[in-house]
């Protein structure tokens, strides 16, 4: 089971995130929603490059209504600050500082290159590697939809 964690943002979003509370259905009146987390050092060439990548997918989910919430967990800013990270990179999707609470990297890394985690509704990683590997993202992604249980209103969920 995924560990909860409450970080603030630092771009992207407002006050605090808290995994349960935001894509634990069984917690927060079944607003369940696949978590695609990933841990990342502002200096790291990788990093870097993935950034627009991220936004595409994110983009992708965002258009068709998915019940995705990605999540950036960023350490070691240097050069940039984090909303300098998401100015630079064009990134619109959440970003929590790492900065204020390193808990992350501990519970849920086994390093920062990045890693990349999902979790499905029921707060199960089903996904966790270093590296960015658009095709296992992807797929762990839409894997967990095709699990979701049915939306608020009743609907089926779409996913890409």
């Amino acid at each position: 089971i995924a560990s909860n964690f409450t970080i603030p943002y630092c771009e992207n979003g407002e006050g605090y995130f808290n995994l349960y509370d935001e894509c634990n259905g069984a917690v927060n009146g079944g607003n369940y929603k696949v978590t695609w987390l990933t841990l990342f050092a502002s200096w790291w060439s990788s990093c870097q490059a993935e950034a627009p990548l991220q936004e595409g997918l994110w983009q992708d989910y965002v258009n068709s209504s998915a019940p995705v919430m990605m999540i950036d967990y960023g350490v070691e800013w240097g050069t940039y600050s984090c909303s300098g990270w998401a100015d630079a990179f064009g990134t619109s999707y959440p970003i929590l500082d790492g900065e204020a609470d390193e808990s992350l990297i501990d519970i849920y890394s086994q390093g920062i290159a990045p890693h990349h985690v999902v979790i499905d509704h029921n707060m199960e990683i089903i996904y966790s590697e270093i590296g960015f590997n658009q095709d296992g993202i992807i797929n762990s992604i839409n894997s967990a939809l095709e699990l979701l249980p049915m939306d608020v209103d009743g609907d089926e969920i779409n996913n890409m």
